[in-house]
């Protein structure tokens, strides 16, 4: 045992004990220093993530997005048809319950409306349904080959469209029946409710044109009463400018011609909340079909039987006619893409570009599908598509096409050339 040292005093003892006490206090106030400017930082953190959070969409519960471009995120669902109104049809679908299939028939029945010249319910359809749980199926509704159809038909195949606009041509209407699949399998509203929405607007919109034809119409009889003699009376006048919401009438009866032009294809994309999702392409084939209304309906009736020439030698009753549609849905861990496309031959190269430069080479979505194409025509030649202008209201059949994306070239080219000395 070592003996006490006399040199340390008491005061001295004293002295090292407070200088001990306050190392093991700074020590402590290091740490709660430390912690507080970690607990500051988590907070400081999370604020400007929830901020940008807040900016760029991605919120929980977010409902509508201001950004208008492609590149806009939806958080619960979205719907992509070939108008805005359309589109609108069906999201407000998908708002009232339905299920994504609900709001694909929905914005098809639009579409036929707001652009006849592509798809309707005389043509046929594809879709390609996943529902929630991750099962996918298909259901294909395309025209069949009719049972008394010329078996020489496919010598007819020539290299120019007006020939397929006739009546041989049309096959055995199928877009109808595949509504009644999908929605047999998968809707959650009642049948009519899909149509009303697209009712409300034909009704809408065929009155107003209907006035606007017979206002037009009138035109060159407007003359000052002061000087004119030709007055008639009110009650004899009116009937005869009458607006029939079942019917309209020849373009001589408003005292106007009128016009009509585009070609077609449609395409409806949609991914509902609960994760289901439907591609479904639908088509006419080309402008107005065959050119022949249903004597008995009025319903504008497809050419797609043409889709055989060059592909077969014979065809058979209740045959399907080859397709370039690529309705899609592709599915990973983290997210759903649905897609698809319209304009024939060119829907293969433009699906498979928009997906390429997407998935492959990390493009937004929006700059994947504004890509140019490259694609090989008929004769195996290598050719880009055009730069794109966008149509508002209309464009020129002599040298444009328009498809269903509201597009036309800039410049005319071959594989876009259009036939338009119709008979």
């Amino acid at each position: 045992m070592c003996p006490p040292n006399e040199d340390i005093k008491d005061e001295d003892v004293e002295s090292a004990k407070t200088r001990a006490k306050r190392k093991r206090l700074a020590k402590v106030l290091r740490v709660l220093v430390a912690v507080g400017l970690f607990v500051v930082g988590l907070i400081v953190g999370a604020l400007v993530a929830g901020l940008l959070a807040d900016y760029y969409g991605y919120w929980k519960g977010r409902s509508e997005c201001k950004d208008t471009s492609a590149n806009c995120p939806f958080s619960k669902a979205a719907v992509a048809a070939d108008s805005w109104n359309c589109s609108e049809i069906g999201r407000n679908i998908l708002q009232k319950g339905g299920s994504a299939v609900d709001a694909a028939i929905a914005a098809l029945l639009c579409t036929s409306i707001i652009n006849p010249q592509c798809a309707g319910i005389g043509g046929g359809v594809i879709f390609t349904v996943m529902d929630s749980s991750g099962k996918v199926k298909i259901i294909n509704s395309r025209e069949t080959v009719p049972r008394n159809v010329n078996s020489d038909l496919l010598k007819l195949c020539r290299k120019t469209t007006e020939w397929t606009m006739e009546c041989r041509w049309i096959g055995v209407p199928g877009e109808i029946r595949g509504y009644e699949a999908a929605h047999r399998l998968y809707g959650k509203l009642p049948w009519a409710d899909l149509f009303q929405p697209t009712i409300k607007l034909i009704l809408f919109y065929h009155r107003y044109i209907e006035a606007l034809k017979f206002a037009n119409g009138l035109k060159k009889h407007i003359r000052d009463p002061n000087f004119s003699s030709d007055k008639v009376s009110i009650s004899k006048f009116a009937p005869a400018f009458l607006i029939s919401s079942d019917k309209t009438h020849d373009p001589q009866y408003y005292g106007k011609n009128s016009y009509l032009d585009s070609i077609g294809t449609t395409h409806v994309s949609v991914l509902a909340e609960d994760g289901s999702a439907v591609s479904v392409t639908s088509s006419i084939n080309d402008e107005f079909g065959s050119n022949v209304l249903s004597s008995s309906t009025g319903i504008i009736l497809n050419n797609h039987l043409n889709d055989f020439c060059g592909r077969a030698h014979n065809i058979f009753h209740g045959e399907r006619p080859p397709s370039n549609m690529a309705p899609s849905v592709l599915k990973s861990p983290s997210k759903t893409l649905v897609i698809g496309g319209s304009g024939s031959e060119m829907i293969p190269p433009a699906v498979a570009s928009a997906l390429m430069n997407h998935l492959w080479f990390g493009k937004s979505l929006k700059e994947a599908i504004d890509t140019l194409v490259v694609l090989v025509d008929s004769q195996s030649e290598v050719k880009l598509e055009s730069k794109l202008e966008k149509v508002i209201y209309s464009v020129y059949l002599n040298d444009k096409l328009i498809i269903s994306t509201g597009f036309v070239p800039s410049e005319p080219h071959n594989y876009f050339k259009l036939f338009t000395e119709h008979q």
